[in-house]
């Protein structure tokens, strides 16, 4: 499937700021589920300096740099995506890793999903997790799949434009969440068993019945002999061709679309954002 997709970021100040250095995770990823085809991005006002990077973790960041002052920070995206992956289970799991608890044998099998098994796990969390887990008979895929449904049948959508993801126990504690709140927790309870998992920011298509979207929210976990396969807790599906993914991290703050700082401090900002699949 081609998709085109059209994404700003508008930020309006309430006076002149001077900007600071920005990270801008925008340009979607290619590797074996998605190819990408073509990718612009406009800054306005114009950096003095901007350079592409590899971040820390392996999603290609734009870093960009300012001088003076501006009432307006606006981000442009047009992004053109092969997606490629119809069959979301085109893969056999490492037999060795088939049933659960994994404990620390991911890690050390391959030390680079470390990081994707790190913080603490609130009680309510463990005991939704391991119930998913006895429900299942311990089968590390069934697993996965169960608890993407589990969040989505337990968890009601609660539509929130702005702010970090909620800790996992609290949403779970609450009864809702928006789409970055069920990727957190989904990504703590795949956690409890030693499953790496990791926070993922993109897009959904949804249909051409759906033009204006917003940016989108799901996780990722790591399987032996699969790699890291996405599981979108807020949709109940495991994700296939309709999911474009820009970053992914253990850690959602380095994922986010946008990061940086302006000032002097009392200035505020207000921010309009739109999602166009064209």
């Amino acid at each position: 499937m081609i998709l085109k997709v059209r994404h700003t970021l508008d930020y309006r100040y309430t006076a002149p700021a001077t900007l600071g250095p920005q990270t801008i995770r925008l340009r979607p990823r290619s590797d074996g589920s998605q190819r990408l085809l073509d990718f612009s991005l406009t800054l306005e006002p114009e950096p003095s300096l901007r350079s592409a990077c590899l971040d820390a973790d392996g999603n290609v960041a734009e870093q960009a740099w300012f001088l003076g002052d501006s009432a307006r920070f606006r981000v442009a995206t047009e992004s053109t995506v092969e997606t490629l992956r119809r069959n979301p289970f085109d893969f056999v799991v490492d037999p060795a890793f088939a049933r659960l608890p994994w404990g620390d044998r991911a890690a050390a099998a391959h030390p680079s999903s470390s990081t994707a098994l790190a913080g603490a796990v609130e009680p309510n969390v463990r005991e939704l997790s391991e119930e998913v887990a006895r429900d299942c008979g311990g089968e590390a895929l069934a697993f996965l799949m169960r608890l993407n449904r589990r969040i989505h049948g337990l968890l009601d959508y609660e539509p929130r434009p702005s702010g970090p993801p909620r800790p996992s126990g609290e949403t779970l504690a609450l009864g809702r969440g928006a789409c970055r709140d069920f990727a957190v927790l989904f990504c703590a309870a795949a956690r409890v068993h030693g499953i790496p998992a990791r926070f993922v920011s993109g897009y959904h298509f949804g249909g051409p019945d759906r033009r204006a979207r917003e940016l989108h929210a799901w996780a990722e976990a790591f399987l032996p002999g699969a790699g890291w396969r996405g599981f979108d807790p807020s949709l109940g599906l495991a994700c296939a061709e309709e999911h474009v993914a820009l970053a992914a991290a253990p850690d959602p703050a380095f994922a986010a679309p946008l990061s940086g700082c302006f000032g002097p401090r009392g200035i505020e900002s207000a921010l309009e954002a739109e999602v166009i699949f064209l």
